[in-house]
């Protein structure tokens, strides 16, 4: 699942992010500013040992979190929905970057498609009003 999801969002090196996008509104006011958010993910990334980076909707908090999921199943937050999610298995990054664990998470961020990002975003805030 979480390959599918991956896939998925990492498609366009030419997709952009708008200030007026939903994803880009709900990331600023969960983290402060997008720019937080970026900062956060990318250094959840980094830390990541072999697993994953996932920005999620946390059903509980009605907000957007960063965490790691070590292996495929370890330290899966409870009541979060995936919007945005980063293979950082080594098998990942390693025939194309080396070790270069940041210049693969440079480029995997330059390809997030942010119009799937927004559909998945969508989904979670009307799930999110559904549990109102």
């Amino acid at each position: 699942y979480l390959h599918e999801l991956f896939f998925r969002n990492v498609t366009s090196a030419r997709s952009q992010v708008y200030t007026d996008s939903r994803a880009f509104m709900r990331l600023s006011s969960s983290f402060g500013e997008f720019k937080r958010w970026q900062d956060d993910f990318i250094a959840s990334a980094l830390a990541a040992r072999d697993g994953w980076v996932i920005t999620y909707g946390h059903t509980f908090l009605r907000n957007f979190v960063n965490a790691v999921v070590d292996d495929d199943a370890s330290n899966v937050p409870v009541g979060c929905i995936p919007a945005i999610v980063i293979d950082m298995h080594t098998h990942s990054y390693h025939s194309s970057f080396g070790n270069d664990r940041r210049a693969y998470v440079r480029s995997m961020m330059s390809m997030l498609d942010w119009n799937v990002i927004e559909e998945r975003f969508e989904r979670i805030d009307a799930m999110f009003d559904a549990l109102k």
